[in-house]
């Protein structure tokens, strides 16, 4: 469940920014961030406010596919911001020469809460597909492996089983301002929707 988006409208300086957003952060006891590359100019600015930023192994496109499977199997309950929303329901989809993937945003508009957004995903959802050799068919979905975390007795593990229950400590999306499982996206600036 996705409950608290921030975002800050320009002009602003970004050392205050990732001063407030550090005090947030250690409200919650969090105290690393993955981010991509436009923000690895920053990443002594977060360690000076306490918090550790890990750049991403993925591109953006990248980040897209994979957050795909979690919102078309309803699989993500998000706050109501109308902002994300539109951001993340106006992302299109490409197969560039060589069959290549690709996803991005329409020219003149922006991405950067549908890319934090689907930042989550990707660190929440541990599914990797891993193609295997099985008389020419067949694809296996496992667990995405964390070196650090080879027991599998951790926060990732045991988010991705909550959200794909069902047992003991499944969550349920909340009800008010949320969008939840059956609950299609829409942008409303151009009616899309995200599946």
């Amino acid at each position: 469940m996705i409950d608290t988006i921030i975002a800050q409208r320009p002009p602003f300086s970004p050392l205050d920014v990732i001063a407030a957003l550090a005090e947030h952060l250690k409200r919650w006891r969090i105290h690393e961030v993955m981010g991509d590359g436009y923000g690895k100019p920053f990443i002594s600015i977060f360690a000076k406010s306490g918090i550790s930023y890990v750049t991403t192994p993925l591109d953006t496109s990248a980040i897209y596919l994979h957050a795909l499977p979690a919102w078309t199997s309803n699989s993500v309950a998000m706050l109501a911001n109308p902002l994300a929303i539109d951001q993340t329901a106006n992302l299109r989809r490409k197969i560039g020469s060589g069959g290549k993937e690709t996803v991005d945003h329409p020219r003149s508009q922006h991405d950067d809460l549908a890319n934090v957004v689907a930042g989550v995903i990707y660190r929440l959802t541990p599914i990797e597909q891993t193609m295997g050799d099985f008389g020419g068919f067949g694809c296996i979905v496992r667990p995405r492996e964390y070196p650090a975390y080879a027991d599998g007795g951790n926060d990732t593990m045991s988010a991705w089983w909550r959200a794909h229950g069902p047992g003991p400590g499944y969550l349920a999306p909340a009800e008010s301002g949320i969008h939840g499982p059956g609950a299609p996206l829409k942008s409303r600036a151009s009616g899309n929707a995200l599946w």
